[in-house]
């Protein structure tokens, strides 16, 4: 009987050789596809896409001669606001 059976093969040396190769193979695995499947899942709450868009914006803003930020967000012009009371 072999003490230290991993349940590969009953001769001792295969059964080691076995398991050595199982672990191997399923931790790269593990990592591998781990990684690729992080690396590939979508971008969650679109923050990618949300700083890419501002930086688009940020360059249109400086190509146009404007300053960065502007302190109303939407042109007071075109706002219909209430009659003061």
């Amino acid at each position: 009987q072999n003490p230290d059976y991993h349940g590969f093969s009953a001769e001792p040396d295969a059964d080691v050789l076995n398991m050595r190769v199982v672990f191997f193979a399923g931790v790269s695995l593990a990592i591998v596809l781990g990684s690729v499947f992080l690396h590939y899942l979508p971008d969650y709450g679109l923050q990618q896409w949300a700083r890419r868009e501002a930086e688009l914006r940020l360059l249109e803003r400086e190509r146009q001669g404007l300053p960065p930020i502007d302190s109303n967000y939407y042109d007071p012009a075109r706002l219909a606001l209430p009659p003061p009371e």
